[in-house]
């Protein structure tokens, strides 16, 4: 299991990869049981779909121009640089920070709450914009889930 230190916000998270040589971060991902996906959701504190796609959108701006590709099973496979896995955390982290700000207040219809979710808002956030337990949160993600809604977000947005 990968340790991460208690952090209380994104940036925190993001200080503490930013100040993490190439080595460890990669060292760190390739400890994650997920890879380069679980780590990034560990770290964040976001959902494993928003991770998947923050990889995902990370991974595909790396490499245009480029004369390969890279991507969470080229990183996982231990394929790429580790700078390149490091960096790869990093911009993950820079992007939550830009996450759609969808919650309103403590009162959100828990459809707004599942798409916060999927588009990169921290769980952390989402438990302290309404108020609501984690678990609580968490069931109401899986409840509310909207896979159409979330994917659009993600091929239109940033």
């Amino acid at each position: 299991m990968n340790m991460v230190p208690q952090v209380t916000t994104t940036k925190d998270a993001l200080a503490w990869v930013t100040a993490m040589t190439d080595a460890e971060a990669a060292a760190f991902v390739a400890s994650a049981v997920g890879g380069i996906t679980s780590a990034v959701s560990d770290i964040y504190d976001v959902h494993s779909f928003a991770a998947q796609c923050l990889v995902g959108r990370v991974c595909e701006r790396m490499s245009a121009g480029r004369g390969f590709d890279i991507d969470a099973e080229v990183i996982d496979a231990g394929r790429c640089k580790n700078g390149d896995v490091h960096h790869v955390l990093i911009e993950a982290g820079r992007l939550v920070l830009r996450a759609p700000r969808v919650l309103r207040g403590d009162r959100n219809p828990d459809a707004e709450i599942a798409y916060a979710a999927g588009t990169g808002t921290p769980i952390r956030q989402i438990v302290a914009m309404t108020g609501f337990r984690r678990r609580d949160i968490l069931a109401t993600i899986t409840y509310a889930w909207d896979e159409q809604r979330i994917t659009n977000y993600w091929l239109s947005a940033i």
